[in-house]
């Protein structure tokens, strides 16, 4: 671990995947079976700190790595304070670093839902690398790449194409146009296209982040799978669920064959094939795929982790478009409780598991639970929430199917008094 001591956090969190970042993630699969490269890192750290603060900086904002790809986003953010208290003591203060350890502490941000935050962070990033480098630096186009997807997370999406628009710029001045940074921006600006409802435009954009793949790495390499998966996802949401599966079959093949079936990008394309079949209205097959992505993210990260809770959401879905709200309600449930632990509870995530849960409930039958539950979640949930209006929109669907069932909740049954038994005379 001690030569990624220098890739940023940030690498691994764009949309688009690039090479240094499936290194950067191979090692973190290693680690999450076999923890002694991080015991050797603690083990280091305690040998500099009587001697280098710059040092045990840079090993506690490195410490942070691992524990953000296990899912512990409290421990890494955590990590990254205290690394961020320590970059602010240094004699002079190293800026490029702490450049970077805002940057990070942005993401932590993200991951917890706190968008307003992780903007506020990110920006100072990119102000600390505009004064340091300039406008023309690759470190730059990193930084507003993700000042652009905080915008976009916040749903402010024609702000985020600016910022996004002109990292590509940047990055073509600096690479031209067949480099693997030039690629992974056009993804992105496709992504904020797709976002706005530009899908032709969003597969344009794909299209050629594609097209340079091919031409710098073949067929068989990881960004290349990305691009195929990332354009067939668009075909999906032109309507074209056919076209848009093969790519998404030849992306599961490519990484198959590229890392083996025990491996987040695997899970990645089995849960991607799952969904379009879903989409193709395949339920039975979109379970079967979804079920195998499941279980590799169970062997790989463990039962509490993001990744898992995604998959146990996925197959829980699928379970409820078969019908079977029995099962749907079992794994939606194990999302939420998951998502409620790492993301806390009003996370959008955490909000569309539980959007699951109280639906399942609702098509059980079972409306007390399910207007209690919802009523409780909505008295503290903000009116701005992304997922407010569609809880909203469910609390009214279990009134009116309750009423169609023939069933008054307890609190509105009128209680009648009882007759007197006239005594006989």
């Amino acid at each position: 671990m001690a030569g990624l001591t220098w890739l940023h956090l940030s690498d691994w969190h764009q949309k688009d995947e690039s090479f240094d970042r499936n290194v950067v993630q191979e090692e973190l699969i290693k680690d999450i079976k076999k923890r002694s490269e991080i015991d050797h890192l603690t083990e280091w750290l305690k040998h500099v700190k009587p001697h280098s603060k710059n040092h045990v900086c840079r090993l506690t904002w490195l410490q942070s790595y691992p524990s953000y790809h296990w899912g512990k986003y409290r421990e890494t953010h955590r990590l990254l304070q205290s690394a961020f208290s320590l970059v602010e003591d240094l004699p002079g203060s190293d800026q490029e670093l702490k450049a970077n350890i805002l940057n990070d502490l942005g993401f932590t941000y993200g991951a917890f839902g706190n968008h307003k935050e992780a903007l506020r962070y990110k920006e100072r990033a990119l102000e600390i690398r505009r004064q340091l480098f300039g406008e023309q630096h690759p470190d730059t186009a990193v930084s507003i790449n993700n000042v652009g997807s905080t915008y976009s997370a916040l749903g402010n999406h024609k702000e985020a194409l600016k910022y996004e628009e002109h990292a590509l710029e940047i990055r073509r001045q600096l690479f031209g146009e067949k480099h693997p940074d030039t690629a992974a921006s056009l993804n992105n600006v496709g992504v904020i296209h797709g976002y706005l409802g530009n899908h032709k435009e969003a597969l344009k954009c794909k299209e050629r982040a594609l097209e340079i793949r091919r031409q710098l790495f073949g067929e068989q390499h990881p960004d290349t799978a990305a691009s195929l998966n990332n354009v067939g996802s668009i075909y999906g949401d032109l309507g074209n669920h056919k076209k848009g599966l093969k790519y998404q079959e030849n992306a599961l093949e490519i990484r198959r064959q590229l890392f083996g079936e025990q491996h987040p990008y695997t899970a990645n394309s089995l849960n991607n094939v799952g969904k379009t079949y879903n989409d193709l209205g395949d339920y039975k097959e979109a379970l079967r795929y979804k079920q195998h992505a499941l279980e590799i993210c169970r062997q790989l990260f463990g039962k509490q982790h993001p990744y898992t809770a995604v998959c146990l959401h996925n197959v829980g879905g699928t379970y409820g478009s078969l019908g079977n709200y029995v099962e749907s309600l079992n794994y939606v449930k194990q999302a939420f409780e998951i998502r409620y632990q790492i993301l806390g509870e009003y996370h959008p995530y955490t909000a569309n598991s539980f959007y699951g849960l109280v639906y399942s409930l609702m098509k059980l039958k079972k409306f007390n639970e399910a207007s209690e539950r919802l009523n409780n979640y909505l008295k503290d949930l903000p009116h701005e929430h992304p997922v407010y209006e569609k809880l909203v929109a469910l609390s009214q669907s279990i009134q009116q199917e309750s009423v169609k069932s023939g069933f008054r909740p307890q609190s509105a049954k009128k209680k009648g008094k009882k007759k007197k038994k006239k005594k006989k005379k």
